[in-house]
């Protein structure tokens, strides 16, 4: 884990939240939180934050509190369209291109993935190039369909 023990938090209730907690402890993430729709206040420079909650408009105050918190990984599980407008919603709000390049939304690598199981292993896969140092910083207008 390149020295540092990242904590997984994954806030929300949507199908992909326990086969995304199941694959983060089989890649040896010491700490996993799951929490229903807040986020920890104890959240660092060493979480990985993971939102996976069905409505995308409770997710812009706890994107913007990861931000502040300086987490190392922020995602947002969603389709393009509402991570798109998600990070547009951010844009009008203040957000600068570099704090919105920190939001990796949609989360997850581009696998085409569908089922609950399949996009716990992009978004997996995703946190393991963060964990690694070598996921690139977004632009806002890499959100998928």
């Amino acid at each position: 884990m390149s020295g540092q023990d990242h904590r997984l938090v994954v806030v929300g209730d949507a199908d992909v939240a326990d086969p995304l907690l199941h694959v983060a402890q089989v890649l040896g993430y010491p700490a996993l939180v799951r929490t229903g729709d807040e986020l920890p206040g104890d959240l660092g420079p060493l979480d990985h934050v993971v939102l996976v909650t069905t409505d995308l408009r409770a997710v812009r105050p706890l994107v913007q509190q990861a931000l502040e918190a300086g987490c190392a990984y922020i995602g947002v599980v969603g389709s393009g369209a509402a991570c798109a407008r998600l990070l547009i919603d951010l844009q009008r709000a203040g957000l600068s291109a570099a704090a919105l390049g920190r939001v990796a939304a949609p989360a997850g690598l581009d696998l085409e993935a569908a089922e609950p199981g399949e996009v716990a292993v992009s978004v997996a896969a995703e946190l393991v190039r963060a964990r690694r140092g070598t996921l690139a910083p977004r632009t806002p207008w890499d959100a998928r369909d």
